[in-house]
């Protein structure tokens, strides 16, 4: 008589009387390996595996999916391929075939050893995990190599769909001609951000008050993918005019920001009022006048330059203070409410940045400034651009809400 090896339900608890076969993971003819899991386990108290306790090939499943069974109940015979199954695995045992009872707990494998379609069946899953890259077409090995490991939870399930989502989205971005509008663009710190997404292949809209003679001497004369916008930020009537006639958007940035210094007791109303209007009321009525088109296309990005004057506070600068941490607390209330639209909308918070500002800073104070500096040095406009590109393009799609200081440790918070 030919030797068969049993699987029968395992006692993987003191106390336990019975458990239910969830899920099979193989079908009758299936060759197995000792260990691989066969089936999930439910009990009242836990989950396990059903592993298969030897090689073999799988010539019979007892027991359907969702079968509620008692402890050494029969639920599949492995033995030679081509051997016939014995029809009724009680009989047989009572007849003196061979029955080695199975595994009982898997002890997890090291997260070392890399998971390919040839070992996929040594994959351990938790039965959500199974059931929902089931529903979703994943492959489990390939969840296990992205997790490093071969146990596989629903949340690593998750975060595998995740980014072959975000993948997915950002190559079919990229097939397509984007368009960012940048303001502030005649400074350093905008022209290193048009000429990051030029280079990208974007489409530029290009927004400044003052030296757009200067934007068009570094963009190329033979490109026709920009276009340079003279609006005055200080007036609301300007740009709700250039609002009701701006394209559609992928991005917004805002860019465009300025100093208007005095200390609080020599503060003029005007110096208050510019700082407010510029720095924060502008990107306001930008942000009011596009947003609706990214909602309606469920798609969409925003950053705004804020400044660690508004996270730390400036001597002689309250009003662009203000007006900068106004403008975080503007942005991360955007992020909120345009979530559901696929919309994110982000923060850069610069510190000290070689430009045109900080170029005229007397030596001394640039020294002062250099020595409450981690790295004791200016940042560079190109690192800049470099932050805001990562969050309109290649950042998470979970990235939110957040204002990201880029400073060389001036701020820690």
């Amino acid at each position: 008589m030919s030797d068969f090896t049993f699987v029968k339900i395992p006692k993987v608890y003191e106390n336990m009387d019975e458990g239910t076969l969830v899920q099979w993971f193989v079908d009758e003819g299936d060759e197995v390996t000792s260990g691989q899991i066969l089936a999930d386990l439910v009990t009242d108290k836990m989950n396990a595996e059903i592993e298969a306790p030897c090689d073999g090939t799988i010539l019979k499943l007892y027991q359907p999916e969702k079968s509620n069974l008692p402890i050494g109940a029969h639920v599949a015979v492995i033995g030679e391929a081509g051997t016939e199954a014995p029809i009724n695995p009680d009989e047989a045992a009572s007849q003196g075939v061979a029955s080695k009872a199975p595994k009982t707990i898997a002890t997890p494998p090291a997260k070392t050893t890399p998971c390919t379609s040839e070992n996929h069946g040594k994959v351990k899953a938790a039965p959500p995990a199974r059931i929902l890259a089931k529903k979703m077409g994943i492959d489990l090995a390939q969840v296990a190599n992205f997790v490093g490991g071969r146990t596989v939870h629903k949340k690593d399930v998750e975060a595998y769909h995740a980014q072959i989502e975000q993948q997915t989205q950002q190559m079919s971005v990229q097939a397509i001609e984007r368009t960012v509008l940048i303001t502030g663009a005649s400074g350093a710190i905008g022209e290193a951000i048009a000429q990051q997404f030029l280079q990208a292949g974007w489409k530029l809209i290009l927004l400044a008050n003052q030296n757009t003679d200067r934007i068009e001497s570094w963009l190329p004369s033979d490109d026709q993918r920009y276009q340079v916008f003279k609006v005055d930020l200080m007036d609301k009537e300007a740009i709700t005019s250039f609002v009701q006639n701006c394209p559609p958007l992928d991005a917004l940035i805002c860019n465009a920001g300025a100093l208007f210094d005095s200390p609080i007791a020599f503060m003029q109303d005007d110096a208050w009022e510019q700082a407010i209007q510029l720095n924060l009321s502008a990107p306001f009525y930008l942000a009011r006048g596009l947003a609706m088109n990214m909602i309606r296309k469920k798609a969409g990005r925003m950053v705004f330059i804020t400044s660690d004057a508004g996270r730390m506070g400036a001597a002689a600068r309250s009003n662009y203070a203000a007006a900068k941490a106004g403008l975080a607390g503007f942005a991360r209330s955007l992020a909120r409410e345009m979530a559901n639209s696929n919309i994110q909308v982000n923060s850069v918070s610069p510190g000290f940045v070689d430009s045109p500002m900080t170029a005229s800073l007397p030596e001394r104070r640039k020294q002062d400034i250099l020595k409450e500096i981690p790295m004791r040095r200016f940042g560079e406009a190109a690192e800049v651009a470099n932050l805001v590109h990562y969050l309109i393009v290649d950042a998470p799609a979970y990235l939110t809400g957040q204002e990201i200081s880029l400073d060389g440790g001036l701020y820690m918070g």
